[in-house]
């Protein structure tokens, strides 16, 4: 399920109240946008009630790409309450071949190594510039090629969508592939730069409140009139909305509030089948580990399936003898402590093939690893099998939006800001089109 496969009919005259469910700042650019458009907004939070995540694991490993789709306003709130790390070669993706630095001097040398060709980067450069129907024509040219020959763009479509397929299958997704062409950063998040965010926001005139429960909706007939919860202070608000806009999963927003979840869903939450987390290694430095890139991806074969220890994302960390290592493993990993230390001797064992002076001194497990009352309660970086998303259920109510992980096409948060800027544009341009359709004496619908 994608995101412009929902429909949603929106018969209210106009829309001046706008609620934003959120967590890990997946939609605060939006909120303060929507603002500075007129609308009275409230942005509530549900980050501290989903568990104890450290805000440097929040983003997708794979940080930001900044396109020409990304905005003015967008690119300076990145750096609000953050500092950006921004890779000066570009992606870079490592395999049994050596690096391939995407915006580097030696990047096509790396390609031609591997056998990506011209035609395959002009793909990638028109999964930015051209226009969707054009950009999927190509998709179909270049999905009828042999998989031996067009891996790497299979790989780009698959490693970070919230949607998990065969490696063969990657481009039948239908979503983008990571702009590899396009400058690379990543957000150091910490406590207190996400407080100042929030700060940030409330000084644009957004009501923001950190909540504790989400206790009650009330309704009438198909719409959400007003929410009932209670914030982090204990303290009982209430506030009338015209439309909500739902950037939770499912499974997070049955944690925080399982009865308004019946009342929205009248079912049980779809849960995710993958889930991407990080482990922490202290090295012994040498020259081999002092010259390795700040950030690059690892495959250890190239056709296996992309998960586990075979899908690395690594990032260099403050000190120079430590490695945040991200991975993809099954949900059924979260609180099973065994498979978390099996799969990090897997990792341990990849690294040193390709590093041979990689030695490990010291690691931290993933928080899932933890005993459950210290856990993070649903997994932050989703990712669903298809027939797990067929399974999902629609909102009983016309004004609750839903745009949780489960509608993404991509983890990153390049792709949230490009989400975002749509959904923005859907609730400017539906009002506008509500105003048309008043005159003419019809209702109007919203796609998200």
């Amino acid at each position: 399920m994608k995101l412009n496969q929902i429909k949603i009919g929106m018969k209210k005259p106009e829309i001046k109240k706008i609620t934003l469910l959120s967590a890990y700042g997946r939609s605060l650019w939006l909120a303060t946008e929507l603002r500075r458009k007129g609308y009275e907004v409230c942005y509530l939070d549900f980050t501290h009630v989903l568990g104890d995540l450290s805000p440097d694991a929040w983003d997708s490993p794979y940080g930001v790409f900044q396109t020409k789709n990304t905005s003015f306003s967008q690119s300076t709130w990145l750096a609000e309450g953050a500092s950006l790390d921004i890779q000066e070669n570009g992606f870079i993706f490592f395999s049994n071949k050596g690096p391939i630095e995407f915006r580097g001097l030696m990047s096509r040398i790396g390609m031609k190594r591997y056998g990506i060709t011209e035609e395959q980067m002009d793909y990638v450069r028109q999964s930015v510039f051209s226009n969707p129907k054009d950009f999927f024509e190509l998709n179909k040219k270049i999905d009828a090629d042999p998989f031996q020959k067009r891996w790497f763009l299979n790989y780009i479509h698959q490693t970070n969508s919230s949607t998990y397929l065969e490696n063969y299958k990657g481009l039948a997704q239908k979503n983008k592939p990571l702009p590899l062409n396009e400058n690379w950063l990543l957000r150091k998040l910490s406590r207190r730069g996400t407080q100042q965010a929030l700060q940030m926001t409330h000084d644009k005139g957004v009501y923001v409140d950190e909540v504790q429960a989400l206790q009650s909706i009330s309704t009438d007939f198909r719409r959400i009139k007003t929410l009932k919860w209670t914030n982090q202070k204990n303290i009982t608000q209430e506030y009338e909305t015209d439309v909500v806009l739902n950037f939770l999963s499912q499974e997070e927003l049955q944690v925080v509030t399982p009865k308004v979840f019946e009342e929205i869903f009248g079912g049980k939450a779809i849960h995710s089948d993958w889930f991407w987390t990080r482990y922490r290694y202290f090295v012994q430095t040498n020259d081999v580990i002092n010259v390795l890139p700040k950030a690059f991806s690892l495959v250890h074969h190239i056709f296996l399936p992309w998960t586990h220890e075979n899908n690395l994302v690594i990032h260099r960390g403050l000190r120079n003898d430590e490695f945040v290592v991200w991975c993809r493993m099954p949900n059924h990993y979260r609180l099973q402590k065994n498979h978390i230390e099996t799969l990090s001797s897997s990792i341990a064992g990849v690294l040193k093939n390709h590093f041979p002076t990689w030695k490990v001194l010291s690691e931290e497990l993933p928080v899932e690893s933890l005993p459950n009352e210290h856990q993070v309660k649903a997994p932050h970086l989703p990712v669903y099998d298809e027939t797990t998303l067929y399974k999902m259920k629609r909102s009983k109510f016309s004004n609750f939006i839903y745009f949780g992980p489960e509608v993404w096409e991509r983890l990153d948060l390049g792709y949230i800001l490009d989400l975002q800027m749509q959904v923005l544009n859907q609730v400017v341009g539906t009002e506008e089109q509500m105003g048309i359709s008043r005159r003419r004496g019809r209702d109007n619908e919203i796609y998200s």
